[in-house]
């Protein structure tokens, strides 16, 4: 689930303003994904997601439940690229803004003052589930430890 969370829409950027048309305003608005230009910080997501299951996996397998607490440590990591992300939202905007410079001086500026960058459904995805991948880790851990 990590992994599909990265090809979720991340960042979305909107453009609301009167002074351009509905039509323009809407090629402006753009939703881009973990690995989309901006946000360029789901690869490392999407590395911890395999990581993760496979230490998951083969240590269910094996019955090995220090293994599978071992899938936190690519879970904590995947818990840092959403957090990065919150501090790029100004490149997602610039991303946008590259396709607005084409338009006139005047249009171009009202734009850039009513441009509005959010967080979308990926993103908090990929952190609930990171946070559940290191929760499930934990209890695992647990279950080992009592074991001894």
């Amino acid at each position: 689930m990590l992994g599909v969370s990265v090809l979720l829409p991340w960042v979305g950027v909107t453009v609301h303003t009167a002074a351009v048309p509905s039509a323009v305003s809407q090629q402006l608005n753009r939703s881009v994904n973990g690995l989309g230009q901006g946000v360029s910080w789901g690869w490392l997501t999407m590395v911890c997601a395999v990581a993760a299951g496979a230490l998951g996996v083969i240590g269910g397998v094996k019955r090995r439940p220090r293994l599978v607490s071992a899938a936190a440590i690519p879970g904590m990591i995947a818990l840092l690229s959403p957090v990065l992300v919150v501090f790029r939202l100004d490149s997602a905007k610039r991303s946008t803004s590259g396709l607005a410079a084409r338009l006139p001086p005047v249009v171009y500026a009202d734009i850039s003052g009513h441009t509005q960058v959010s967080l979308q459904v990926g993103w908090f995805l990929s952190l609930v589930i990171a946070l559940t991948v290191i929760g499930v880790s934990g209890a695992a851990f647990a279950t080992a430890v009592k074991r001894r």
